[in-house]
């Protein structure tokens, strides 16, 4: 099975070839571990389709991009997402037909999370009812509604 990390470093190499990117004597696979060094697959993926849609085939271009993103802190693209499916069905067979299934997922850390623990042991907890919207808590919520809404201002109480 394939990993999405590999899947990345194929589609990347693949644009970078089947476009013809001038990338001044390097070889592709040793400008993708530099990138790597500082970026994330997804930015650099995102760069090269970037530099594609602006029209400048340089690895130049891409580092230029990645630069201007790092100091954004965000990634800042403007094509759109059938410009992407169109470069994406111009790559080699192999890259382009995989199926899904064959991706492995990386795996993720799950966050733990602290125990619930009940600020009154024993004491029971009301269900909600729509009299309770009736009480001072309601009105409350009922304006704070009305604020985030973009409704007249309401003072609370």
């Amino acid at each position: 099975m394939t990993s999405l990390r590999e899947l990345q470093t194929e589609q990347i190499l693949a644009l970078l070839q089947s476009y013809r990117f001038d990338l001044k004597g390097r070889s592709p696979l040793a400008l993708l571990e530099k990138w790597r060094e500082q970026f994330s697959p997804d930015w650099i993926s995102l760069a090269v389709i970037e530099a594609l849609y602006q029209g400048r085939y340089k690895a130049v271009s891409v580092e230029h991009l990645l630069a201007q993103w790092r100091e954004r802190g965000r990634a800042a693209v403007h094509f759109s997402a059938d410009f992407e499916r169109l470069v994406a069905e111009n790559l080699p067979a192999p890259v382009c037909s995989r199926e899904l299934e064959t991706i492995e997922p990386e795996p993720v850390a799950e966050p733990e999370t602290p125990p619930l623990i009940p600020r009154h042991p024993g004491q029971a907890i009301r269900a909600f009812s729509p009299s309770a919207l009736d009480s001072a808590l309601g009105l409350k919520l009922r304006q704070l509604a009305r604020l985030g809404s973009g409704a007249p201002e309401a003072v609370l109480e």
